[in-house]
């Protein structure tokens, strides 16, 4: 998964999710057509060397998408 970190917001760091490792994610469950139409709809996408990037915050905002992205935390 392939992750991207914009700081130039000040103290508000964003966490932004290109769009082949958000399809990675839930390939199984939903084509690739009806997630970018998803994606459209739901979220801002911002254009990062030709790569389409979602933020991370929005992307759990969605019920479809939001159980596949989910970070399981451990205690180790």
């Amino acid at each position: 998964m392939m992750l991207y970190f914009d700081n130039s917001k000040g103290n508000d760091k964003t966490i932004y999710i290109d769009f082949p490792s958000i399809l990675e994610q839930v390939h199984y469950r939903i084509p690739e057509t009806t997630l970018y139409r998803i994606l459209q709809k739901k979220c801002k996408s911002y254009r990062y060397r030709n790569r389409d990037l979602f933020p991370f915050k929005q992307l759990l905002e969605i019920p479809e998408i939001a159980k596949d992205l989910k970070i399981i935390e451990t205690d180790e």
